[in-house]
């Protein structure tokens, strides 16, 4: 249970010797945190994000409004893979005041798979590697062949990409290849997506 922020308290102070007795009071006024503020979001489903809050004293989250142990303290948090629209709640704790709970939430959407269909691995350091953005997916194994049908090249992690070589090393020429990409999402629901990419070096 939270602590409860009390605006006002008034205190007795009796003093004894034993036989004669005073007394007195005094008033002591509590100051509140503030509550700290953090903005709605949302992600592509499958994708990590950290979160950022703004406030004073150490920052707590939760899960739920009535949990008792955060999940995470500190003005950060890096979710889990993002497979469903979360609410979170965050507090300000000073050790001795808790705020009121900041409710907020990470909306979860399918965002589109973007696949290029041309890349220029020529060594500028702009667009060099064939890549393939699946933030929503679990798995990627995507496969890279000629025109004849020969398998030049393959990966399978989501943050992989074909550097315009052979699995041997070999430079790959101008030229159309052709891929296959089998995806499976974070439900365990298997996609394959295939197309062309031009190979551009000059």
């Amino acid at each position: 249970e939270f602590r409860r922020v009390l605006f006002r308290s008034i205190y007795e102070v009796i003093g004894t010797n034993g036989i004669c007795h005073n007394y007195d009071t005094a008033k002591v006024r509590v100051l509140p945190n503030p509550s700290p503020t953090i903005m709605d979001t949302t992600v592509c489903a499958g994708e990590i994000i950290t979160l950022t809050a703004s406030g004073r004293a150490e920052i707590v989250w939760y899960s739920f409004n009535d949990q008792t142990t955060p999940i995470n303290t500190g003005y950060t948090f890096t979710t889990p893979h993002n497979t469903a629209t979360t609410v979170y709640y965050i507090a300000s704790d000073s050790a001795m005041c808790h705020s009121k709970l900041t409710e907020f939430t990470v909306n979860v959407e399918f965002c589109p798979i973007f696949i290029p269909n041309v890349f220029t691995p020529n060594g500028d350091g702009k667009n060099d590697v064939f890549t393939i953005d699946a933030k929503g997916f679990a798995g990627l194994h995507v496969r890279i062949y000629n025109r004849w049908g020969m398998l030049l090249y393959e990966y399978y992690t989501t943050d992989g990409g074909w550097n315009g070589e052979t699995k041997s090393g070999s430079k790959c020429p101008d030229g159309v290849y052709f891929y296959i990409a089998d995806m499976i999402d974070f439900y365990g629901k298997a996609t394959t997506q295939a197309g062309d990419i031009e190979l551009i070096t000059k």
